[in-house]
């Protein structure tokens, strides 16, 4: 059935809302399992990892629904899952997104939960049982623990090492001088800068050689603090490295949180001088961002098309 938050249904009993809850749970999982799919089709292993993590997650989900079910002395049924919503659209769209990050898997499972929390207490506020109104009520409250259970897992995924190491350059205080700011920028553009030539290794390493001009390119266009200093190769993700879009994704992750780091200044400083030059690094990294998207798109379709 589809889900309808507006008009939820007010004549469901105790059985059909187990079949039901459990209904929406398989679909969720489903729908996790079709992306993972995807995902892998589309090299991004990532992406795969945490949407795999999301079907262990819904499978403790459908196991609590047995467990009440059970309780109630209600047989679950396993026909054809016909619950969906709208967030199925939403998350089928995002399966052609070459780009999808973990962060933004969790937040389909956080919108899919939050969906599903209103629904079911939209149920019992309509419901015209008093064992069903009990039960939705129930089963709302479970979903607020899975919400925060999937925001916990999203900030973890928000938090990569590229985002600390960066966010330790930059530090929690603003910059209270122009002359601070442009210090630390020039730390951080710094070590952006060695970590392209690292990857423009890997990417060598790895057969990937577009991808590694890029990098240098991008490199080049920094300058160099630190003429002369021998470049270590820190790999990429080991669970990674066969894949040779990952270089790309490292150096994505690496550039977003550049540009994250300089909007924090932008937004928080008080000194105009200091938010101009904020905002003129963002969008520098903005330009970086653009051509290193538009290599792994390249990349990866010529491997789908393969």
């Amino acid at each position: 059935m589809m889900i309808d938050i507006q008009n939820p249904p007010t004549d469901l009993t105790l059985e059909s809302l187990a079949q039901l809850a459990a209904s929406m749970e398989r679909s969720a999982a489903a729908t996790y399992c079709r992306l993972a799919a995807d995902m892998k089709k589309l090299h991004n292993p990532e992406a795969v990892e945490m949407f795999e993590r999301l079907i262990e997650i819904e499978r403790g989900y459908q196991g609590e629904i047995s467990t009440w079910a059970h309780e109630l002395d209600i047989e679950i049924l396993t026909e054809e899952d016909k619950a969906t919503s709208a967030v199925d659209d939403r998350e089928s769209r995002a399966a052609t997104d070459l780009l999808l990050t973990p962060w933004q898997a969790m937040n389909m499972a956080v919108r899919t939960e939050q969906e599903a929390f209103e629904f079911f207490t939209a149920l019992a506020a309509n419901a015209n049982q008093e064992d069903v109104r009990q039960q939705s009520e129930t089963v709302a409250s479970r979903k607020l623990e899975h919400i925060a259970l999937l925001r916990l897992e999203r900030k973890r995924a928000w938090r990569t090492d590229e985002r600390a190491r960066l966010e330790a350059i930059v530090g929690q205080d603003i910059p209270g001088t122009l002359a601070s700011f442009e210090e630390t920028t020039g730390e951080l553009k710094a070590a952006l800068r060695q970590r392209y030539l690292e990857l423009a290794i890997e990417g060598t390493n790895l057969g990937n050689h577009n991808a590694a001009t890029l990098l240098r390119q991008l490199a080049a266009e920094i300058p160099d603090v630190n003429p002369g200093a021998e470049v270590t190769l820190v790999p990429v993700n080991e669970a990674t490295r066969a894949d040779k879009a990952a270089v790309l994704r490292a150096a994505l992750r690496e550039t977003e949180a550049a540009f994250d780091a300089f909007m924090a200044v932008a937004a928080r400083a008080t000194s105009e001088n200091i938010v101009d030059a904020a905002q003129i690094e963002a969008s520098e990294c903005v330009a970086r961002l653009e051509h290193l998207r538009d290599e792994l798109t390249t990349y990866i379709e010529s491997l789908v098309a393969n």
